[in-house]
C-alpha cells in the first residue's frame, strides 16, 4: 500500500513537472520570438541610421561644394570690382583729356581770328574737336554711372555671399550635430545588437535545457509506468 502510494505520488509529481516544463517551454519560445522581433527591429533601425549617415555625408559634400562655389564667385566679384575701379580711373582721364581738348579748340578758334588763315577749315576742325570732346565727356559720364551701378551690384552680391556663407556655416554646424547624434545612435545600436544576440543565445540555451528536462521527465514517467505495472504483477 505504501509502495502504491509512493508510486502514485511520484507519478503525480512527474505529471505536474511535465506540465510546468511545457509551460516554461511555451514561455521561453514566446520570449525567444519577442527577441527575434527585437533583433529585426534593431536591424531595421541600423539600416535607417546607415541611410541617414549616407544622406548626411552627401549633404556635407554638396554643402562644401556650394561653399567653394560661393567663395569662387566672391573672389571673381572682387576682381571685377577692382577692374571697375580701374575703368573709373580711365574715365576720369578721358574726361580730363576731353576738357583739355576743348580748351585747345577754343584757343585755336581765338588764334584763327587773329591770323589770316583758312578760318573756315580751322573752324570746322575746332567744331569737330569740340564735338568729340563733348561726346567723350558724355560717354565718360555714362560709363561712370554704369560702372558705379555695376560696382554697387557687386557690393550687394558680395554682402549676399557673406550672408550665405554665414548661413551655410550654421547649416554645416547643424549637420555636424546631426552627424554626432547618428554616431551615438550607431554606438547604441551596436550595444543593442550585442545584447539581443546574448539574449537570443541565452533563450536558446534555456529552451535546450527545458527540452532536455522534458525528455528526462518523459523518461521518468515511462519508468514509473513500468514500475507500477510490475507492482501490479507482484500483487497478482
Amino acid at each position: 500500500s505504501n509502495i502504491r502510494e509512493f508510486v502514485a505520488n511520484v507519478s503525480t509529481s512527474v505529471m505536474e513537472n511535465s506540465s510546468a516544463a511545457v509551460e516554461v517551454k511555451n514561455i521561453t519560445e514566446n520570449t525567444k520570438g519577442s527577441y527575434d522581433n527585437l533583433d529585426s527591429l534593431i536591424q531595421d533601425f541600423a539600416a535607417s541610421i546607415e541611410e541617414a549617415q549616407a544622406e548626411t555625408k552627401s549633404m556635407f559634400e554638396n554643402l562644401r561644394s556650394f561653399m567653394s562655389n560661393i567663395s569662387t564667385m566672391t573672389e571673381k566679384s572682387m576682381q571685377i570690382a577692382k577692374f571697375t575701379d580701374s575703368l573709373n580711373e580711365l574715365n576720369e582721364r578721358i574726361t580730363e583729356l576731353s576738357d583739355t581738348i576743348a580748351v585747345l579748340a577754343i584757343n585755336a578758334t581765338v588764334e584763327t581770328s587773329r591770323e589770316k588763315i583758312d578760318r573756315e577749315g580751322l573752324n570746322r576742325i575746332s567744331e569737330l574737336i569740340t564735338t568729340v570732346a563733348a561726346n567723350s565727356r558724355k560717354m565718360a559720364k555714362e560709363s561712370r554711372k554704369l560702372l558705379n551701378e555695376i560696382k554697387n551690384s557687386i557690393s550687394e552680391s558680395v554682402l549676399a555671399s557673406e550672408r550665405i556663407s554665414k548661413d551655410t556655416k550654421t547649416t554645416e554646424e547643424s549637420l555636424e550635430s546631426i552627424k554626432d547624434v547618428l554616431n551615438s545612435f550607431v554606438g547604441n545600436v551596436d550595444k543593442l545588437t550585442k545584447l539581443s544576440y546574448n539574449l537570443k543565445y541565452s533563450m536558446e540555451e534555456v529552451l535546450s535545457g527545458v527540452e532536455q528536462l522534458m525528455d528526462s521527465i518523459d523518461d521518468i514517467s515511462k519508468n514509473i509506468e513500468k514500475l507500477s505495472e510490475r507492482f501490479k504483477e507482484i500483487k497478482l
